[in-house]
């Protein structure tokens, strides 16, 4: 029987410890016993992780959210949405001025 079987089968541990925290747990003492058996260093590249492994979950996350919960949360969705992105568009036209002004002193 995997951990996940007894996970399922155990009620009282159902209700108590979400089944999203026992996966991170699990995560977590799987890559302690990699970390300390395994003598390659493993690197995930940025690119193969933004390209090829999030993509299908953010899909799924998509696919399989019920249009209920979606329409509830649209107001949330959009002010998170349209906040953010004129945060961002703030934040880096203060970095690229101060780098640009910084780049002016420096010339003269």
């Amino acid at each position: 029987m995997t951990l996940l079987e007894i996970f399922h089968k155990s009620q009282v541990l159902e209700k108590i410890f979400p089944e999203s925290a026992l996966l991170i747990v699990l995560g977590l003492i799987v890559g302690l016993i990699l970390d300390e058996l395994w003598v390659l260093d493993i690197y995930l590249h940025p690119d193969l992780f933004f390209l090829y492994l999030l993509p299908p979950i953010a899909l799924d996350a998509g696919y399989f959210l019920p249009n209920n919960a979606f329409f509830l949360n649209i107001g949330t969705i959009l002010l998170y949405a349209v906040v953010g992105t004129i945060f961002n568009i703030i934040t880096i036209e203060r970095v690229y001025t101060t780098e640009k002004k910084s780049v002016i002193k420096q010339q003269q």
